[in-house]
């Protein structure tokens, strides 16, 4: 249960408090895929856009709103990762304790 809580942590903090989607995309030339120019440009006037919000702005949709909330895509994440590993019963845990460390590493970082 311990590497669930960890992964899921681990999995937002990339998503949300850093550029990996964006330097990923670039490298694996997936820029017209995931509109990486258009996200650059939007980012001039708003340095505090992330990706997962210039998504929501750009069209949305539920799949859209869904990625742009921690703690909607938290929780679907923990929800998957527990039943891919047959752990349903610690789905509280796994998504309480990694919403908890998300949010301990989201104060320390930013």
């Amino acid at each position: 249960m311990i590497n669930l809580i960890f992964l899921n942590t681990a999995v937002l903090i990339v998503i949300y408090l850093t550029d990996a989607i964006i330097e990923y995309g670039g490298l694996f030339r997936l820029s017209k895929l995931l509109k990486l120019k258009e996200y650059q440009e939007a980012r001039v006037d708003c340095e505090q856009l992330n990706y997962p919000t210039f998504l929501l702005l750009r069209k949305n949709n539920f799949l859209t709103r869904l990625f742009s909330c921690p703690l909607c895509f938290g929780f679907w994440l923990s929800l998957s990762l527990t039943f891919a590993n047959n752990q349903v019963e610690s789905l509280a845990t796994v998504y309480l304790s990694s919403l908890f460390l998300f949010f301990i590493f989201k104060k320390i970082y930013g």
